[in-house]
């Protein structure tokens, strides 16, 4: 297994916890500016926020040369699939609850799992089973007829999950060759260009709000300092250990949808959200086990 540069588990624990809490005000935020503005706009605004703090903090520090990639055509289609993974996401986000889209996206690890086995060949066990069958039954329950949660918007997150688990299969891939840096440029900056090149036809006529600025790079900001902090939190406690910590982003959306929505999961919903956090628990233990 690899080791940490420096080992405090607390504080890698307290950097995801804290970065997550980041990342869900982000997606409270954009759930709310989708409201009012269209999708491609915002999450325009937002990663050309991002991505000008990005290059600005890594630039100085190691010049164009920590920009370079290997693999850059591998390296620009993993940026893609987070692209079109955020803006299926955001989309779906409008119609359903901040919780129950954080809860469906949990199943990422699982599809990751599956992608791991189908791609990489590595093996999937009893744990891994188990695992998939408790997260397929979880969204069952989030996403259950009559439940209130909008089936198309549910189905717009699901993808989206699936679409990071590509993303994440390809990090683990392009790790092996390519930088954190470069990867986190190309990516954010890949979206800023994308969504960016859509915002002179989607710019209201009023123009933007004060407010609808505001939120904009507040969420910017949110996202650069948030994955900052995930990237951080590498240098205290392995991954093995961290996976578990991204489970509190589901406190942070029950808590951020009661006081930004007033919304909350009933019961059914809530006891799907815990299967689906027990599957992922499950398989983050499965691949300590493997790893050890």
């Amino acid at each position: 297994m690899e080791q940490p540069r420096e080992h405090q588990p607390v504080k890698g624990v307290l950097l995801v916890a804290s970065a997550l809490f980041f990342l869900a005000t982000m997606d409270a935020a954009t759930k709310f500016l989708s409201q009012s503005m269209a999708v491609p706009l915002l999450l325009g605004i937002r990663y050309g926020v991002t991505a000008l703090l990005v290059v600005g903090v890594f630039l100085p520090r190691v010049g164009l040369a920590g920009f370079r990639t290997r693999r850059t055509g591998l390296v620009v289609l993993r940026s893609l699939c987070l692209v079109t993974s955020s803006l299926v996401f955001a989309t779906g986000l409008k119609s359903i609850g901040l919780a129950e889209a954080t809860s469906i996206v949990f199943t990422g690890p699982i599809l990751l799992m599956f992608a791991g086995r189908a791609f990489l060949k590595e093996t999937i066990g009893i744990l891994g089973w188990i695992a998939a069958v408790l997260g397929f039954a979880g969204v069952l329950l989030v996403v259950r007829p009559g439940g209130g949660v909008d089936l198309t918007g549910a189905m717009l997150v699901a993808v989206s999950s699936a679409l990071s688990a590509v993303y994440h299969l390809m990090s683990r891939t392009l790790a092996r060759t390519e930088t954190t840096v470069a990867m986190m440029v190309y990516a954010n900056v890949i979206g800023a260009v994308v969504f960016g090149s859509t915002v002179p036809g989607l710019w209201p006529a009023e123009g933007l709000t004060g407010a609808q600025i505001g939120l904009l790079a507040v969420s910017g900001v949110l996202a650069a300092v948030g994955h900052f902090m995930i990237t951080a939190a590498y240098r205290y406690a392995p991954a093995s250990l961290l996976a578990p910590a991204n489970y509190v982003q589901l406190l942070w959306t029950v808590l951020l949808g009661l006081v930004v929505f007033g919304t909350v999961p009933d019961a059914l919903a809530a006891l799907g959200m815990l299967a689906i956090a027990a599957a992922g628990l499950l398989t983050a233990f499965r691949a300590r086990l493997q790893a050890s």
